[in-house]
């Protein structure tokens, strides 16, 4: 038994217990803060965490905000609450832990290395796995990139109706549903797993905007409600389905002179992004697909040689 099962199975019902997890081996050591409500009620647990990628921003006050808002005696089951999972990474304001400058979230495919964010990654699944019955995963687009507020899940094996009710149910605009079989993003491989979860994007920038928060806590407060955790409604159903995506990267750095905006619908051969080389010459990211919608799109002047540019969705 972990240390979270253990605790979370000594606290009293209707208590809110702050703790930690630790991380340790040869290439990192850290503590991630937990917030675990146990709620007066009996129920399922959910895991609903934020910062998996450390420089998005939106997710963490919204998870701090409703650990202090939801009140354990009205609160069936138990909610563990992550607001910063990828520590190293939030700490040095970047995507990808510096200790190997991998994405967390594309750790879980067929192909599997031995560098630290593999190993961490593991060593989280496997503790959603022992500790919870659903998770939500809150993302932010990052420093560079707008989001639309999106949802992408994994409709895979027995639990796959309940993944697609936790989509709907959301409040998000645009809902990517796929099968999930070799994806390598960590709600897909707990959806493998038998653990239904829900990635949520919204917001993006240098800050967390009061609005991109709020809309988060909807889509948890939502989310509760639909799988009984918390007495009400849910949102209704809801969401323009995506029945698949495109993610494009710059080809070469140098200074972004045009970009369409997240929301826009685009089609095929439409201009997503004008850059300027830094010998003056210039190339465009064009739209690869026949008609869909702009899910999220680079921000910033400077663009990097083989950084993400846009993501389209087809609708």
């Amino acid at each position: 038994m972990s240390a979270l099962k253990e605790l979370v199975a000594k606290a009293a019902r209707g208590s809110v217990i702050q703790s930690s997890i630790r991380y340790s081996d040869e290439e990192a050591e850290f503590d991630i803060p937990v917030t675990v409500l146990k709620g007066a009620g009996t129920g399922g647990t959910i895991w609903i965490q934020a910062a998996l990628h450390g420089d998005e921003y939106d997710g963490a006050p919204a998870i701090k905000q409703l650990s202090r808002e939801i009140d354990p005696a009205r609160l069936n089951g138990t909610i563990i609450f992550v607001p910063i999972l990828n520590v190293t990474a939030f700490k040095a304001q970047q995507n990808a832990s510096p200790v190997d400058n991998v994405n967390l979230n594309r750790v879980f495919g067929p192909e599997r290395k031995g560098s630290f964010s593999y190993r961490f990654g593991r060593f989280i699944c496997d503790l959603i796995c022992e500790n919870a019955d659903q998770m939500i995963d809150l993302h932010g687009g990052g420093q560079y990139l707008d989001v639309c507020r999106f949802v992408m899940a994994s409709v895979v094996g027995e639990k796959a109706e309940i993944v697609e009710k936790m989509a709907y149910h959301c409040g998000a605009e645009l809902v990517h549903l796929e099968n999930g079989a070799d994806n390598p993003k960590l709600y897909a491989e707990l959806s493998r797993k038998g653990v239904p979860a829900v990635l949520i994007e919204n917001g993006g920038g240098l800050e967390a905007l009061p609005e991109a928060v709020e809309k988060h806590k909807r889509s948890v407060m939502s989310i509760l409600r639909l799988l009984g955790y918390l007495d009400g409604k849910p949102e209704e159903r809801s969401g323009v389905p995506v029945t698949e995506s495109a993610d494009m990267y710059f080809s070469d750095g140098g200074l972004m002179l045009f970009r369409r905006g997240i929301g826009d619908e685009v089609r095929k051969g439409d201009v997503l992004l004008r850059v300027m080389r830094y010998d003056s010459t210039e190339y465009e990211i064009k739209c690869p697909i026949e008609k869909g919608v702009i899910l999220s799109i680079h921000t910033a002047a400077i663009v990097k040689d083989g950084q993400y540019a846009v993501m389209v969705g087809k609708t």
